[in-house]
């Protein structure tokens, strides 16, 4: 695995693409440029432009979205690989999922290990705390995103015995990553985030940094794929007991190109988001990309008077459909993928549902949905079986998440549950492509670079 660290730069050209430019003015001997103080370290995690990102292929991917034959000829190589599931294609060695991932792995192990050799005492304990915290964080983020988009969808009986992906918990190149077992990978994301949550914030004003309620969202999206859903529960129920704010989507324009609020610290944006991150820039996810429009069956779904229908889309006729929804709001053209309230809202009503408090799970989802209808307009989801309430639950996830990079995770895991099982069908040039259930036709090869396929 010795080319998995050529994503891992030196210490010194680490501290050259800081977010800070006056960050090596302070320091007049270049040998001095290895990151060793507090300030060093939060400089490293607050650039949001290598931190905040996300991996992409898994919506190109997922059953949302389809592209026109003009828009599928002028995607990149990588990009029509994704979209028609040619899992062994070999351009995925290039895959900037793969190498942003791992460079914000290195990142966080550079903080991590920074921070042990700094002595925690009374005058640093908050700063130093929280940097730590922030650390686990991102790196929890990556591995569990990685996990989605590079390995086998997760089975509770065989996840011991099924390849993961590599680890690398020390920011030493000349340490290999060791490649885990799929059950070890999630356990260490759990450990990490777990830690995180004790040492973070419970709220962070300025979205790009991570928050104890933020980490427990994640931890959240790991209970659904680890069938764990008893602690699933918890954490989302503890999310939502400390903050539950929900945007009232009467007080947007329906009208408006881009109807969210932009993104600034809670209270004066868009209230949802417990942790911001866009994708990557892909052609595919680009909100000015019209030749990518939503699926029919998908968009009939939205009642007429669901806000959703609105906000979430623009008709531009002949049945073209293009998504307008990112809550990215006019910051950046690429889509939204962190984490938020609402997602918060979904999870713990799909956990309460599986553990058979079907009535508390509606109870959730109605709170959600009435922040989508419009005023005076929505009537009440009940029911008291669980199977039903799970049904309800999960369509409106898919409606609720759209273009959030969910949907390919859950396909995954339900698909491996044996519950809901999804075939999607895309035609292409007069072709026809199916991806059926298969576990391997779910999951994108690792770079060959890394001799580990």
């Amino acid at each position: 695995m010795k080319k998995l660290v050529f994503v891992f730069l030196s210490i010194t050209q680490l501290t050259l693409i800081s977010c800070d430019k006056n960050f090596l003015e302070k320091k007049s001997d270049q040998k001095m440029l290895v990151p060793n103080t507090l300030e060093d370290f939060k400089l490293i995690l607050d650039n949001n432009g290598i931190m905040n990102k996300t991996a992409a292929f898994n919506v190109i991917s997922s059953d949302n979205f389809v592209i026109t034959d003009a828009g599928f000829q002028v995607l990149s190589q990588i990009e029509r690989s994704a979209y028609l599931w040619e899992m062994e294609n070999s351009v995925f060695g290039t895959s900037t999922d793969w190498n942003s991932a791992y460079q914000q792995v290195f990142y966080a192990n550079v903080v991590l290990d920074g921070l042990n050799k700094i002595v925690r005492d009374e005058s640093n304990k908050m700063q130093y705390d929280e940097l730590k915290g922030e650390a686990l964080f991102y790196r929890s983020y990556a591995f569990f995103t990685l996990l989605q988009v590079y390995a086998a969808p997760y089975d509770p009986e065989s996840a011991d015995q099924i390849k993961g992906i590599p680890i690398k918990l020390e920011s030493d190149v000349n340490v290999k990553a060791k490649l885990e077992n799929l059950k070890d990978c999630y356990e260490q994301v759990a450990t990490d985030l777990i830690t995180a949550e004790q040492l973070l914030p419970r709220v962070q004003q300025i979205s790009t940094r991570p928050s104890a309620t933020a980490a427990l969202a994640l931890l959240g999206r790991l209970c659904l794929v680890t069938q764990n859903f008893i602690d699933g529960e918890k954490y989302t129920l503890k999310v939502l007991n400390e903050y539950a704010e929900l945007l009232d989507y009467n007080s947007l324009d329906t009208s408006a190109a881009r109807p969210f609020p932009s993104v600034h610290p809670i209270g004066t944006g868009n209230v949802e988001i417990l942790f911001y991150s866009p994708f990557h820039n892909l052609s595919f996810l680009s909100i000015s990309n019209r030749e990518v429009t939503i699926v029919t069956e998908l968009y009939d779904q939205y009642e007429t008077e669901d806000l959703r229908k609105y906000l979430f889309f623009m008709e531009r006729g002949e049945g073209v459909i293009n998504f307008k929804g990112s809550y990215s709001g006019s910051r950046q053209a690429t889509m939204f993928s962190g984490l938020t309230t609402a997602e918060a809202y979904l999870t713990a009503a799909e956990c309460l549902a599986r553990n058979n408090k079907p009535e508390l799970a509606m109870e959730y989802l109605n709170r959600l949905l009435e922040s989508r209808y419009v005023t005076g307009e929505f009537h009440p989801i009940q029911t008291g079986d669980s199977e039903g309430a799970l049904a309800i639950i999960l369509e409106e996830r898919r409606k609720e998440l759209l273009a959030r990079g969910t949907r390919w995770t859950d396909l995954r895991r339900l698909n491996q549950e044996g519950l809901f099982n999804t075939i999607i069908k895309r035609t292409v040039s007069g072709e026809e492509y199916i991806l059926d259930v298969k576990q391997s036709r779910y999951f994108y090869p690792f770079p060959e670079s890394e001799g580990l396929n």
